[in-house]
């Protein structure tokens, strides 16, 4: 892909011209009824957000906090659905002004902030009816602390994420990017388990445009017992876990929905 490099723009102001600015650099396509043309995930017909809507029984006028959310298809779809308020947290800087793009071009009634995510959620005082936080965990140095600063601050959270299985050492030929060496077990607000070393084998000037991984270069995964544990001491009483899969080519996944009043059950 091409470097992005200061340009002005001769044609009449667009959704396209706005979207342009990242010709070439967008995974997701945008919704086919607006006539923009970008990347090709349909990520903006995302299932797990309309599965969440069901389950929560509508989330008209609930308050969501979205922790990374790369293009803002996953915050479309929650304005859509009259979400309020709506506020995003993305650290990256590229996917930041991305996100304000698609915030422009679509018209999404949402508050996007560029910065840490486990930074906001220690500082902020602002309380969430649902967290989502999908691809985020398994992006951390400390998992259990970004579990524990969610549970301060949200009634409910869904949660996307790889979990370390025995299968991965098993097959480091498939999975080259675990280290057993830099394993560790680590304590956080009471609860110890083990934490699986991962890198990104990236340096600083290698990290790709459309990378979606964390401020570190490398990550902790945890098991996928130990984070239903903890979510279970951290007050999340009702667990809803929407599927496994074993298969992912980068590592198995999980996603739940997990909240402290019984509304996932």
């Amino acid at each position: 892909m091409g470097e992005i490099k200061p340009a002005y723009c001769p044609y009449p102001p667009s959704g396209q011209t706005a979207t342009d600015i990242f010709q070439g650099h967008w995974k997701s396509a945008f919704p086919s009824n607006c006539g923009i043309g970008a990347g090709h995930a349909r990520n903006f017909e995302d299932p797990r957000v309309l599965w969440t809507d069901e389950y929560l029984e509508g989330l008209r006028g609930h308050s969501v906090l979205e922790l990374g959310p790369f293009e803002a298809y996953n915050t479309w779809q929650f304005s859509q659905l009259g979400c309020h308020p709506i506020v995003a947290v993305e650290g990256n800087n590229i996917n930041y002004l991305k996100c304000l793009i698609v915030k422009e071009v679509l018209g999404i009634n949402a508050t996007f902030l560029h910065g840490d995510m486990g930074e906001f959620l220690n500082k902020t005082s602002s309380h969430f009816d649902l967290c989502w936080a999908c691809g985020v965990l398994y992006h951390q140095t400390n998992p259990l602390s970004l579990m524990h600063a969610i549970s301060k601050r949200c009634d409910a959270v869904f949660l996307w994420t790889h979990f370390f299985d025995e299968c991965i050492a098993l097959r480091p030929e498939q999975y080259p990017h675990f280290d057993a060496a830099g394993n560790t077990a680590r304590e956080w607000d009471g609860y110890r388990c083990n934490h699986y070393y991962r890198s990104y084998r990236l340096s600083d000037d290698q990290v790709p445009i459309l990378f979606s991984g964390g401020n570190d270069s490398y990550a902790y995964w945890l098991t996928k017992d130990d984070i239903l544990s903890y979510l279970g001491k951290l007050g999340f009483r009702r667990i809803l876990i929407r599927g496994i899969n074993m298969k992912h080519n980068a590592g198995p996944t999980m996603s739940l929905l997990a909240s402290r009043d019984g509304s996932a059950s």
